[in-house]
């Protein structure tokens, strides 16, 4: 998963005894941040260099590969979406474009205003930095580069996350992790799964609803106070 050449942690679908031992432990449970937690680490983040690919992972649910080979052709700020056209991943050790391996994968998916509107700025610094450059690397017109236009390694994106998640005093999830805390937070808020399928890129919602749709401490709590009134009249 961390070289980008799975996109989901196959462990998830083994149940009893064929599923791993951490999985059995926690029922396969993934490994998502709350809100608090998403917030706390998007605030953590601010003025860093790649603060908008941060709010990228957590705004759309990209894989790793698929928001570092963005291109600014696949920003339509009128509209506010972004499109996966393609997916930078590691083979034989060295970063490489490739098309989305299924036609799922390829796909256009609406954002937020928080976000496009950071994107819009993160586009103006990046036009002065180029500006400023005298070594750019102009063969790609990427949105997230490194410091002179190079590619951003996949590697690097997550010992950098790493390093960024500790400081912020939060547990580690993953590249991976930022995308299951997208889909668990929409999920939450009321989306439809037909539609964060397609946001993940999915072949079908079943893969997502195998994945995502489980109860929380807070829904249990709902439910409970929910099932009190309807019974016995009473007000939590």
């Amino acid at each position: 998963m961390e070289q980008g050449l799975l996109a989901a942690d196959p462990s998830v679908f083994l149940v009893g005894r064929n599923a791993p031992k951490g999985a059995r432990l926690d029922k396969g449970r993934i490994k998502a941040w709350s809100q608090s937690d998403a917030q706390s680490f998007l605030e953590s983040v601010r003025g860093d260099d790649l603060e908008t690919l941060w709010q990228v992972y957590l705004g759309t649910g990209f894989r790793r590969g698929e928001a570092l080979g963005l291109e600014w052709v696949d920003f339509d700020p009128t509209q506010a979406t972004l499109t996966v056209r393609r997916t930078l991943s590691n083979v034989g050790n060295q970063p490489r474009f490739q098309e989305p391996k299924t036609l799922s994968a390829r796909r256009t998916i609406a954002i937020g205003t928080s976000l496009a509107q950071g994107l819009v700025e993160h586009r103006k610094h990046q036009a002065a930095d180029r500006l400023a450059s005298s070594v750019w690397d102009s063969e790609h017109d990427l949105v997230f580069t490194g410091q002179n236009g190079q590619l951003l390694r996949p590697e690097m994106v997550t010992r950098r996350l790493r390093r960024l998640v500790d400081e912020a005093g939060l547990d580690w999830v993953g590249v991976h992790g930022l995308r299951h805390t997208m889909a668990s937070l929409a999920l939450q808020n009321g989306t439809d799964i037909a539609t964060v399928s397609e946001r993940l890129g999915h072949a079908n919602t079943q893969i997502t609803a195998l994945i995502y749709l489980h109860g929380s401490a807070d829904t249990d709590r709902q439910a409970a106070d929910g099932l009190d009134i309807a019974l016995n009249g009473t007000t939590p």
